[in-house]
């Protein structure tokens, strides 16, 4: 990333600017910041560019060119509009020493264009990255998004989050709604999904536990339309001596890929463990047997036998969930605006 030093600096930004929200408004507002009293130049993408990549239910040029001049004036700042009739206009031709700001999303053709760039025997520009702006269901703020009637300008939830997890153990979709109730208040649906996990049955092991949760979410998410797939996995995870029953979820979406989190863990008897390995079983069955309760997992699960009813296994559902959307929860706090978050 490129910072100014100084007033004169040229800035340029670029994109469609459709359904203008508050994701484009941190763009502007950060190359406003750059430019130092400098006009900022803006490349906004015509229309007949558009209809070219079929993208026809997008606002009008002179609509969206409006948005992003009169925003750029409401944060003090000065926009020379540029019309776009290709993916990087005159940024190709830009004299070097120039910053071009990109989001997240668009970093990539950033790199393109220095990459070009070069190619063509000019010096790269500098790539002033601005993270992705995030709604009240933690997903990015996105002009489909909009068109879809999913959220409004400011990312605010018109419609329930969907939720696909990849389980239908019930006491594994009790966990989740529980998790998402405290995410997402009323609005949300879980689905319950068969979700491979590609891992044994009983795995032991950090590395293999979350991998067979990262399986399952991502199976999830491609099994049918969602916001999210959400796998879980229970493991055995060695500490010293002994090994503890850990609930590990990934959380995955396309945009930011997975986040990660695990439940409290709890000691799990050597001699349980030596038969499990013994016997090539799983903690499940051989708790089952022990406790002459059917289908162990289903229910309270080992802990709420072991815990004598104190604790119950939809707990730890519930808590490697929210421990996997911190990243996503701390990044929506970390706004303007958004730093207290209603439950």
């Amino acid at each position: 990333m490129t910072s100014s030093t100084g007033a004169g600096l040229r800035v340029l930004a670029g994109g469609t600017f459709d359904r203008f929200h508050d994701g484009h408004k941190a763009l502007l507002a950060r190359a406003v910041s750059l430019a130092k009293g400098s006009p900022v130049i803006v490349g906004v993408t015509s229309d007949a560019f558009m209809r070219n990549l079929k993208f026809h239910a997008i606002e009008t040029y002179e609509a969206r060119a409006a948005s992003v001049a009169g925003f750029v004036r409401s944060v003090g700042g000065k926009a020379e509009i540029i019309e776009l009739n290709d993916r990087f206009g005159p940024a190709l031709h830009e004299p070097a020493g120039s910053i071009l700001c990109v989001s997240d999303e668009t970093y990539a053709s950033g790199l393109e264009l220095n990459r070009l760039r070069k190619k063509a025997g000019r010096k790269a520009l500098g790539i002033d990255r601005v993270p992705m702006v995030t709604g009240s269901d933690f997903l990015r703020i996105s002009s489909t998004r909009i068109r879809e009637g999913l959220i409004d300008f400011k990312g605010r939830r018109k419609k329930p989050v969907v939720v696909r997890v990849g389980s239908k153990n019930p006491v594994k979709i009790l966990g989740a709604r529980q998790a998402c109730k405290s995410l997402f208040g009323a609005g949300f649906r879980v689905v319950p999904t068969g979700a491979k996990s590609g891992i044994p049955e009983q795995p032991f092991g950090h590395d293999i536990t979350l991998q067979g949760a990262k399986n399952r979410a991502m199976n999830a998410y491609k099994s049918g339309k969602c916001d999210y797939g959400i796998g879980l996995e229970s493991g055995l995870v060695r500490l010293g001596k002994m090994h503890f029953d850990v609930q590990f979820c990934a959380v995955y979406e396309p945009d930011s890929g997975f986040s990660i989190g695990h439940s409290m863990g709890f000691n799990i008897p050597d001699s349980v463990v030596e038969r499990i390995r013994r016997e090539g079983t799983s903690l499940g069955d051989v708790m089952s047997e022990l406790s002459g309760i059917e289908k162990i997992g289903n229910g309270g699960g080992a802990i709420y036998h072991l815990s004598g009813g104190r604790l119950h296994r939809a707990e730890m559902v519930r808590e490697s969930l929210l421990c996997a959307m911190i990243p996503r929860i701390a990044r929506y706090a970390s706004l303007p605006g958004n730093k207290k978050i209603k439950k």
